[in-house]
């Protein structure tokens, strides 16, 4: 059994945080620098575990990953058949995600279309569930779908979290789902 990192609380206690591993993979990635890249063997190495995909070490780095993501602001990702990891620049980054928001707006569609297919046989008492999971797949459909990006591009979207214009463009964008 993996070691366990521990925090002090402050009154005399100790408190148990990270596995080891997961503590050693963060140290290594949370300073990048922006466009370093880290293969499975130095990761291994470091963690004492096979990080490859599929290996007893990997879910040690994915979560080594998720928190340098969270509280570092760098963003790793699996460079596929290299055997390695990346940190993401800026550009790199929101190309990714944009592949990634275009793998939500297929998975959406596939929702909707699902979600119709069995409209007939929806019981009185999901009627309102069945109304808002329509509403939101049809919504994440809408607006990561490539031409409800072109639509928001074309209305200017000067924040990503300016709630009120996204809203007044949702309304807009929104289609009948039927």
């Amino acid at each position: 059994m993996s070691e366990v990192t521990e925090t002090p609380t402050g009154n005399g206690r100790v408190v148990p945080t990270m596995m080891l591993p997961t503590s050693k993979l963060i140290g290594t990635l949370r300073d990048g620098p922006i466009g370093a890249t880290r293969t499975d063997e130095e990761l291994s190495r470091i963690a004492e575990r096979d990080t490859r995909v599929g290996g007893n070490g990997y879910g040690y780095l994915q979560s080594a990953i998720r928190h340098v993501l969270r509280h570092h602001q760098l963003v790793w990702k699996r460079i596929p058949g290299a055997g390695a990891i990346r940190c993401l620049g800026g550009s790199e980054t929101i190309t990714y995600a944009r592949s990634r928001t275009k793998g939500i707006a297929r998975s959406a569609r596939r929702t909707v279309q699902q979600l119709r297919a069995v409209e007939r046989d929806v019981a009185p008492e999901t009627q309102s569930e069945y109304l808002v999971t329509m509403a939101v797949a049809g919504t994440l459909q809408q607006l990561a779908s490539d031409s409800g990006r072109k639509k928001l591009e074309a209305r200017g979207i000067d924040s990503p979290l300016d709630l009120g214009k996204l809203l007044v463009n949702m309304n807009t964008l929104a289609t009948k789902v039927q």
